[in-house]
């Protein structure tokens, strides 16, 4: 009997221990098989906002295919192309969809739509085909929040965030609002993240928090830039490489 309860706490353990299993991005291209969507930590290719990232990775297997993309309720269902490994295992990462919802998607393999083979959760698409479900990654925010890009209704956005249990009001000023403390001010959740919005063209902008009347970078943000002032702002770059991890909000 001690034997039995021995050996379900290793299980047990193994269980726990496979659940935070951290890899490289690079080692997707090394794959040998495909497998339904799983959830798996990785560490990115680029260093982004944060040194690691929670998501589901999507992979097909073929490899005589030469085009292989993957659509969905997260890309509004507009193709996106996967990467072939080395093994001919296709692959595509989605980083932490902000949806607790299950999401539908589908492949596009050579021009051909078809469902997921490897994943037998699918509902019917009411054409006479198949959609493949999957269950999204969603990490709680946490007090090192800094901004990200979003997209919502079709509209890109950057989404400036910061942690703040104390402070009445903060707004935010910048080279998009010509420094102006009133243009935009941050609202606050239930988690205390303060928040706003802004529709950004591509280029380089300085930007500061005010926080009840005081001058502040965004302390999560690395990238800085003199403030023209004897002081430091923080720096944000919006273009189709920075882009490229943005958020799609329902």
């Amino acid at each position: 009997m001690r034997f039995y309860i021995l050996l379900s706490l290793l299980f047990l353990h193994t269980i726990v221990l496979s659940a935070q299993v951290t890899v490289h991005e690079y080692s997707f291209k090394t794959l040998t098989k495909a497998q339904a969507p799983y959830e798996i930590k990785i560490i990115p290719h680029i260093v982004r906002n944060r040194s690691t990232e929670t998501g589901i990775l999507f992979t097909y297997d073929s490899r005589n295919s030469k085009s292989v993309l993957i659509a969905g309720d997260f890309s509004q269902w507009t193709p996106r192309p996967m990467k072939k490994g080395a093994n001919g295992i296709w692959y595509y990462f989605l980083s932490e969809y902000t949806s607790e919802a299950a999401l539908r998607y589908k492949f596009l393999v050579d021009g051909i739509w078809i469902s997921d083979p490897e994943n037998p959760e699918a509902i019917d698409d009411g054409s006479g085909s198949f959609l493949s479900i999957a269950y999204p990654a969603s990490s709680p925010e946490d007090k090192t929040v800094t901004y990200r890009f979003i997209r919502k209704n079709g509209i890109d956005y950057v989404e400036f965030r910061t942690y703040n249990r104390e402070a009445s009001y903060i707004s935010i000023a910048g080279d998009f609002n010509n420094w102006n403390p009133e243009n935009n001010p941050l609202v606050k959740d239930e988690n205390n993240i303060w928040r706003t919005k802004i529709n950004l063209p591509e280029g380089k902008y300085r930007y500061k928090f005010i926080i009840d009347g005081n001058w502040s970078p965004d302390i999560y943000n690395s990238d800085t830039a003199y403030d023209g002032m004897g002081g430091i702002a923080s720096l944000i770059v919006v273009s189709p490489v920075t882009k490229r991890d943005i958020i799609i909000l329902n």
